[in-house]
């Protein structure tokens, strides 16, 4: 139970993050902003590349209203559609390249990524072949070995662009590219808010076939305090499932000299 002093003091601070452009509606009024821009973003990715196989999608604090562009690091979600991760080995999407998730021995949350499936798109594989490691006669995704290579955001695909010669890319941090675009206005509007070094958390991850299994365990823990509510409950049984390939630290499960373990993350 608060004290009257710590109920006043948290009353000061809502009032004091509301000014500061906190509230409730205009968090929705950026939710709504950031969802066109983040349609604006998909498309273009779509028409620079002339294909559908990846999709961008801004997340993180950005898309929930609760970050500001320009002022905190842009989290864009990198999908790559030509691949599919499957529960089992059966599934309807013969053109594409096919991880079966293989659960077992994986910390949870984690999952093995087991080739079953080259699909018909010979670039795709090739692209993902060299993070492909042996054990046995099968073969395992490397989360470590697939964070090595930078160039499968849109600012890197498009070779000699404006935007590729005026951005660098820094060493992965977890399953994302960090991408910063260089100060091209030094004595403009940019310098005086000091955003010249914006940067781009461009997160890859696959789409995911799985049962209800997972989902239900996490639907049904007990929380106590009742958060999160159960309607962002009931919204969160409803989104799409990503695999992002980051390996669990301190695991000593490896696979040839990398990794093979990749997170589990919801898109909210």
């Amino acid at each position: 139970m608060l004290s009257a002093k710590e109920r006043y003091l948290s009353k000061c601070m809502s009032q004091y993050l509301d000014e500061l452009g906190f509230d409730h509606e205009r968090i929705q009024e950026r939710i709504r902003f950031n969802t066109k821009l983040s349609k604006a973003i998909d498309l273009s990715t779509k028409c620079l590349l002339k294909s559908d196989k990846f999709e961008e999608i801004i997340a993180g604090s950005t898309s929930e209203g609760i970050g500001m562009l320009c002022t905190n690091d842009l989290d864009v979600l990198h999908i790559n559609h030509a691949v599919i991760c499957c529960d089992s080995w059966l599934s309807t999407e013969n053109d594409k390249l096919k991880f079966k998730m293989v659960r077992q021995k994986a910390p949870a949350g984690y999952t093995f990524l087991k080739l079953m499936c080259k699909g018909t798109d010979s670039e795709t594989y090739k692209n993902i072949e060299y993070a492909l490691v042996k054990r046995k006669t099968e073969y395992y995704l490397s989360s470590k070995q697939y964070m090595t290579k930078n160039d499968e955001n849109i600012l890197q695909i498009i070779k000699g662009s404006f935007l590729s010669k005026m951005t660098y890319v820094k060493k992965p941090q977890g399953p994302s590219i960090p991408t910063f675009f260089e100060e091209f206005d030094k004595d403009g509007l940019a310098s005086s808010l000091d955003i010249s070094d914006q940067g781009v958390d461009f997160v890859r991850a696959f789409s995911c076939q799985q049962d209800d299994e997972f989902l239900i365990a996490w639907k049904g823990r007990n929380r106590k305090f009742g958060w999160p509510s159960k309607e962002n409950i009931d919204k969160v049984m409803s989104l799409p499932v990503h695999v992002v390939a980051v390996g669990k630290e301190g695991t000593k499960t490896k696979v040839c000299s990398g990794e093979s373990l990749s997170l589990w993350q919801r898109y909210i």
